[in-house]
């Protein structure tokens, strides 16, 4: 009779001496975790590349599937592992982990700030919570990484650590779908450095660092996580440009407001219990006091600007019983306190406030003149300037000679003639007449196409160049349309909590999409054969406008404009990496071009026509800045603006600037050294 003790024994003993190789072991656990393979894949995995490890690895195999642990489909000519094996290898595992448990626990250092013995587990529900992975699939890739950790010598592992080792675990078993859901979102110890060296330096404070560190993580988290591979691949490519990635999945970017209509007073705070309830102001001081607060509220939930609209009419309405020169100063502390309070906050939108000038109502043209008077003492003290005026309508000479002394002070103002249409103070056409504006509404954009990319590659063929515009607005506009629906869900979550909380804001269905023309100017000189034909240059950008408009308006509530965006100088950078430093010219190294430029002193007629055709034709709007001269008098300023004004929707007017770092006093644009405190550390002050 057979001695089933002694033959049970002896094939136990085959099992083990065929575990006691680690090159063995390695074979059981890449078929474990990867299914069958054929002789080449499997040898291939397991490290046996050159030919004179052949023999080698056919000799470990062979042992293998001589003791039952691997088998061989012949129909396949593939191997895989067999229950005995899966066995097997589990009980190595164990003995292992035993083994290392007796010499001492692992702990890991997780993201809830404590230390914890290190369960393998958690890795599992992990991947099955995280990663939408199948339960079985969970269990091998953590054996897997399991098998990994027992290896470093370590007594304390990390959390970032340990998902480093399933990532790479997951690539290298060809998962990259579930390792893209699993990337942990974050910044490298360097980069964080880095950031604080920066904001210290910029002046920034704690607020502008924490926010400029959370930015980092949600624009890791759009590129990965809310946009289509196609579109996060046409930004990485410089294709098209989306400004401020950090906030553009979050909130929307221009948040229009009337203030006659949409008063602080009927602005409902909802749920943010720390905020003061707005009652109805009865006198100026309570109407500048709600102003404040609203404008503080709302610029928390936008990412550019925070555009007012008939504000002289919101203030002289409180301001009846009160003389020009109280008005002129409560106006003043105003902005100041609104800079103040804004400036800290990391991320600032732009704070722009519609005036209207001269409308029939004598007490109106007269508080426009107090705020323009308030507004140069507010540029007198403030290097780089938050707040900022748009005004709208016809001008009498008094709010013209006003005018004037902004201008000559240092500020920036913009005009928007046509009372009955609506501009932001970057040049984004925001609304229509009050009938057809709500009195809150929102504002998507910050989409740019990089339209000088287009045309070197069109090579001269201006059909080429317009019919591949027309492909990457599609794509662009599909992008837009997403992104509504991210931010309305945003909004229904309560991320907004003021935009969730009114009634009286516009369906995000019906606001407006505006994709950005970057680099059109450069796009039509490159296309042109004859270099510097003002008429053919003039003809293209018609072209170019009519063929973007008419595909903008294939999407309701869609349109394309000229503005400048943030991120545009990473454009002009990967195409000079692209096609050569050449390209870069002095113009374009601070970016592509997306503000109009018009010096006062050349205002020569057939750019002023091309000017012209911008403004007019683009339904998004086009920002044109108006250089003019420390030494204009004030009588050839207002033959300026009524001029512009009778062929343009927009423009801004202002002097080139240079603002010192060192003592924030002005200089003049071409200045190289400071006139007040000598320092040589000057920032340019642009017109946008």
């Amino acid at each position: 009779m057979v001695n089933l003790q002694s033959t049970g024994s002896k094939r136990v003993k085959g099992i083990f001496s065929v575990i006691a190789s680690t090159n063995r072991l390695e074979i059981l656990r890449i078929l474990n975790a990867k299914g069958s393979l054929s002789y080449s894949e499997l040898k291939s995995l397991a490290g046996f590349k050159s030919k004179k490890e052949s023999g080698k690895f056919a000799y470990h195999l062979r042992k293998l599937v001589r003791h039952g642990l691997v088998s061989l489909n012949r129909a396949e000519r593939k191997y895989v592992i067999t229950s005995l094996g899966t066995l097997i290898l589990n009980l190595s595992r164990q003995i292992e982990e035993h083994a290392i448990l007796e010499s001492g626990k692992l702990y890991v250092r997780t993201s809830k700030q404590k230390i914890e013995e290190f369960n393998a587990n958690r890795i599992t529900q992990s991947l099955v919570k995280e990663g939408g992975m199948p339960l079985d699939l969970a269990q091998k890739i953590t054996a897997e990484v399991e098998s990994r950790i027992h290896k470093f010598q370590t007594t304390y592992l990390t959390a970032p650590l340990i998902r480093e080792i399933v990532n790479a675990v997951l690539i290298e078993q060809g998962y990259e779908e579930y390792r893209h859901k699993l990337t942990r979102l974050g910044l490298p110890v360097h980069d964080v450095i880095e950031l604080i060296n920066k904001v210290g330096s910029s002046g920034g404070g704690v607020d502008a660092l924490i926010a400029q560190t959370a930015q980092s993580v949600f624009s890791e988290f759009l590129l990965l996580n809310q946009l289509s591979k196609d579109v996060a691949d046409l930004h990485l490519a410089g294709d098209v440009n989306i400004s401020n990635p950090g906030r553009w999945g979050i909130a929307p970017d221009t948040l229009v407001v009337d203030a006659t209509s949409l008063c602080a007073s009927n602005i409902n705070s909802a749920k943010m219990f720390t905020v003061p309830k707005l009652a109805p102001p009865t006198n100026l001081s309570e109407a500048l006091l709600t102003h404040t607060i609203a404008t503080t509220l709302l610029a928390s939930e936008c990412n550019s600007e925070l555009c007012w609209v008939d504000f002289t009419r919101y203030l002289t309405e409180f301001a009846k019983d009160v003389d020009n020169k109280c008005l002129t100063e409560e106006v003043f502390k105003e902005f100041m306190l609104l800079s103040t309070s804004l400036a800290h906050r990391g991320a600032t939108p732009l704070l722009s406030l519609n005036l209207e000038g001269k409308d029939g109502e004598e007490k109106t043209a007269s508080g426009a003149i107090a705020i323009l008077e308030g507004y140069k003492k507010y540029i007198e003290v403030v290097p780089f300037p938050l707040v900022n005026l748009i005004l709208k309508g016809d001008l009498n000479d008094d709010i013209l000679n006003v005018i004037h002394k902004v201008l000559m002070a240092g500020g920036c103002l913009a005009f928007s003639p046509n009372v009955e249409s609506t501009y932001s103070y970057t040049g984004l056409k925001v609304g229509t007449t009050l009938e057809e504006r709500p009195p809150f509404s929102m504002l998507l954009h910050g989409f740019s196409v990089n339209l000088p990319r287009l045309a070197r590659d069109a090579q001269e063929d201006d059909v080429y160049f317009r019919a591949k515009m027309t492909i990457l607005l599609r794509q662009s506009l599909a992008a837009m349309q997403s992104r509504r629906g991210i931010i309305m869900e945003h909004i229904r979550k309560g991320v907004l909590p003021i935009i969730a909380s009114n009634t009286q804001i516009a369906t995000l269905e019906e606001s407006p999409v505006i994709i950005n023309l970057a680099g059109l100017m450069e796009a039509a000189q490159m296309l042109v054969k004859e270099k510097g034909a003002q008429n053919f240059i003039t003809t293209i950008v018609e072209k170019t406008i009519e063929t973007a408009v008419k595909e903008a308006d294939s999407m309701a509530n869609a349109a394309v404009a000229m503005v400048p965006e943030e991120g545009l100088g990473r454009l002009a950078a990967l195409d000079s990496e692209r096609y050569g430093k050449t390209i870069v010219t002095p113009q374009t190294k601070e970016g592509y071009l997306a503000t109009f430029e018009l010096d006062a002193d050349r205002l020569d007629e057939p750019k002023l026509r091309l000017a012209e055709v911008c403004s007019k034709n683009l339904t998004g709007g086009c920002s044109i800045s108006v250089k003019i001269q420390p030494n204009m008098r004030s009588e050839d300023l207002k033959e300026l603006i009524n001029k512009l004004s009778t062929k343009l929707s927009f423009f801004r007017i202002g002097l080139d600037l240079s603002v010192c770092r060192n003592c924030g006093a002005k200089n003049a644009g071409t200045a190289s050294r400071c006139s007040v405190c000598k320092s040589t550390t000057l920032t340019k002050r642009m017109l946008t």
